[in-house]
């Protein structure tokens, strides 16, 4: 017999009843997947992903993430600069540019993979043994971009990204400085296609971004450099030592012969973990290839030696050191000396600043304490040189964060020859 035609409502039937059957196996399945490459990504360790975004981040961010995938095996933790009580509209582009599970964080939260946290406003946000905590913005730094890579870097050393979005001022320049000291991966918004310039040009005039891309091409970039960084084997620092010899002579070769510095004296640990830092960033599998890449690209040589430069350096690092030259040192000094003397210090070895600009700090603390009077003109009767130094970087912000208030920011005219 001729096989009956069904009727339209008949048809309609049928596929109800198919999509109902396959639709909660389809979901299930989707879920099953994406809980397997969550649990991968945590076994295996994850890398967490600190977005910092001000004036037309909005716009950046919608592109970054319609591009990202919700497998992606990494967490992002997204902050912006809102005024208090604003009303963020981030949730909903988000809710249309992703699938990815977003939410606002709420203190001791603890960062997932395949995941979006979002600051919530009036808040600054710190990340400690994957959990993150939130500060009232009233007691805190007003650079919560700065803030959350600083906590990042410490926290996840290796496996922590920076990235830099559209946004004026210099928030993120220090964060992304800690970030590169602990061997982590930094980007930044190509400034020609920001809204705003101002925060990645800052960074990128650090020396210290690894790529400068519009915002919709660095989860390429990012997933590529992420399945790199895990999927490379781990090998021992003796074995890596031994595999570097004869390339690493070429490389100090290379570095003396371009820049004039001969690093074989450096410290081995740090040289071998900067190169094989930039070897992940051009996903170069052997030593000899890198070796390769430096001879045919002059300007990865200027990169590498820019992160072997990189100081590990803050206000009053080693903080006891300071207070035994305020609480010995300088009463020796100091003492039996007329106000009107003058007494020079000589600070070696100095890159950014931090050091000196410390001692500048302690003295004029002493000075407060002893009731000591050198006229207090510091440009005159106190000569701080700095052989050194680069160029002065100074964030009293940062100093005051490190030291939790308790040290004032001092306003004295000083000298650094």
């Amino acid at each position: 017999m001729p096989k009956q035609k069904q009727t339209k409502k008949e048809k309609a039937s049928t596929q109800s009843k198919k999509r109902r059957s396959t639709s909660p196996k389809g979901a299930a399945s989707k879920a099953k997947s994406q809980k397997s490459s969550s649990e991968k990504s945590k076994k295996q360790g994850f890398f967490v992903v600190g977005i910092g975004a001000s004036a037309g981040g909005l716009g950046a961010l919608e592109k970054f993430f319609r591009n990202v995938s919700e497998d992606s095996g990494m967490a992002f933790i997204v902050v912006t600069h809102m005024e208090p009580h604003h009303v963020s509209l981030l949730p909903e582009l988000l809710q249309r540019a992703t699938k990815i599970p977003f939410q606002q964080v709420e203190d001791g939260m603890e960062v997932e993979p395949n995941h979006i946290y979002i600051i919530p406003p009036d808040h600054t946000m710190g990340i400690m043994h994957g959990v993150l905590h939130l500060l009232d913005r009233k007691t805190s730094p007003r650079t919560p971009i700065n803030y959350l890579f600083r906590a990042l870097a410490e926290d996840q050393e290796g496996k922590a990204v920076g990235i830099i979005l559209s946004g004026t001022g210099t928030d993120g320049v220090l964060g992304v400085r800690a970030i590169k000291e602990k061997v982590g991966m930094a980007m930044a918004q190509d400034p020609d296609h920001a809204e705003y310039r101002g925060m990645p040009e800052s960074a990128i005039d650090t020396g210290l971004v690894d790529f400068i891309l519009p915002a919709e091409k660095m989860p390429e970039r990012l997933l590529k450099y992420a399945e790199f960084g895990l999927n490379r084997k781990v090998e021992k620092t003796a074995r890596l030592e031994n595999e570097f010899e004869g390339p690493l002579q070429k490389i100090y070769f290379l570095l003396r012969s371009k820049t004039g510095h001969d690093f074989s004296n450096y410290k081995r640990n740090t040289v071998l973990r900067r190169i094989e830092r930039r070897m992940n960033v051009h996903q170069l599998e052997q030593v000899t290839h890198y070796v390769r890449y430096l001879q045919e690209n002059p300007h990865e040589v200027n990169s590498l030696f820019t992160e072997l430069l990189i100081g590990v350096t803050n206000f009053f690092r080693d903080a006891s050191a300071f207070d035994v030259l305020k609480e010995k040192g300088l009463p020796r000094l100091l003492d039996d000396k007329p106000n009107d003397d003058s007494v020079r210090f000589w600070i070696p070895g100095v890159a950014t600043g931090e050091e000196a600009y410390s001692l500048a700090i302690v003295l004029q603390e002493y000075m407060e304490e002893h009731n000591k009077n050198f006229k207090v003109h510091f440009v005159n009767f106190w000569k701080i040189f700095c052989p050194s130094m680069s160029r002065l970087t100074i964030f009293w912000s940062n100093m005051i964060s490190q030291k939790s208030g308790t040290r004032k920011c001092c306003s004295m005219p000083a000298r650094f020859d």
